[in-house]
């Protein structure tokens, strides 16, 4: 593991606004919609033995299951949804966002929390490649710790009868075992494909999903206002049944995570979903958080390259494939401005 340095200007590119909107000698107001300069809340009417098994259980669940042990801002925003699922915190479960920098950590932090809730949680992402690449990386790293928990990518499965095996699986698996099952899919996979749509549907009435997530929340923002009636549809098929109190609480948590964002971003997202980010639900970094990246460099010596050379070539094909996609629906459909 090397953690390298990073320059101002690639600092600037990770945090966005919220080192000059928000620095360190910006007082925030009351207002809970003000989004803060700091990620670590102050729980003052949370009972201490309950913040500090929440805080234990933010460890535990990341090293039992992925085997590291978290940053202080992974800490806080696992402790944060940890507090959601225990009524006695006074925190009730809602939408939160997430803003940290690629490579920082934002995947691992979520999946360690489903790890220690269990049962399932769900990721919608709006970049294939990214799911797939995401759903190896947690089976992998599973595979370092206990074990406990198993990732789906839905869009890898394109015919009928694979779609329901899996979800009959992923049923099966949740049913009859402790794993944790983590689910990712595109929006179109979840809100076109009646397989998924169900399975989404029987989590929800048999309480056994967790956690929902939005990844790469400025794509997922820009996609939808531009081109992907998808994006839209899941305002009222997947985010209105578990919004409350005018989308500022929810029935389970509801994560928001990206690289890059302003506050446009978020005010964007509520118009998208129906969700709204009350202040003590943002986790935004600042500069020292945000120079905490984990890279890992791989070294292979090989006197086939050809094989290699092959996998590069279908995870660029893969890549070339949502960009035809995505143009297809830009011809085929009006924009909408």
């Amino acid at each position: 593991m090397v953690t390298p340095s990073i320059s101002a200007s690639q600092h600037a590119s990770c945090c966005c606004c919220s080192c000059c909107c928000f620095g360190p000698h910006t007082k925030p107001t009351m207002d809970e919609d003000t989004i803060p300069n700091h990620i670590d809340p102050q729980y003052t009417h949370v009972p201490r033995q309950l913040l500090q098994m929440c805080q234990e259980l933010s460890d535990i669940s990341m090293f039992d299951a992925f085997g590291k042990r978290p940053f202080p801002w992974q800490r806080a925003i696992i402790t944060h949804l940890n507090l959601m699922t225990c009524p006695a915190s006074g925190i009730p479960p809602s939408p939160t966002f997430l803003c940290a920098p690629t490579g920082g950590g934002k995947s691992i932090a979520r999946d360690s929390f489903s790890a220690g809730q269990g049962f399932v949680s769900w990721t919608i992402t709006p970049l294939l490649s990214l799911g797939e690449d995401q759903v190896i990386k947690i089976n992998a790293n599973s595979a370092t710790g206990d074990g406990a928990v198993v990732a789906f990518h839905l869009d890898h499965y394109p015919h009928p009868a694979q779609q329901r095996d899996i979800c009959h699986r992923i049923v099966q698996i949740t049913g009859c075992s402790n794993s944790t099952v983590c689910i990712t899919s595109s929006p179109q996979a979840l809100v076109n494909n009646n397989h998924y749509f169900r399975l989404y549907g029987s989590l929800l009435d048999k309480q056994l999903l967790k956690l929902l997530t939005i990844d790469e929340l400025q794509l997922f923002v820009q996609f939808g206002r531009r081109f992907c009636n998808e994006f839209y549809a899941l305002k009222e098929k997947v985010f209105a049944p578990l919004s409350l109190s005018g989308g500022k609480r929810s029935s389970i948590p509801i994560l928001s995570m990206t690289a890059t964002a302003t506050t446009t971003t978020l005010s964007q997202t509520a118009l998208l979903t129906g969700l709204v980010f009350s202040r003590r639900n943002i986790f935004w970094p600042g500069p020292n958080d945000m120079l905490q990246r984990r890279c890992q460099f791989e070294f292979l010596m090989t006197s086939q390259p050809f094989g290699i050379l092959t996998s590069v070539v279908e995870k660029m094909s893969l890549l070339i494939s949502e960009i035809k996609s995505m143009i297809s629906q830009i011809a085929s459909r009006p924009i909408s401005i």
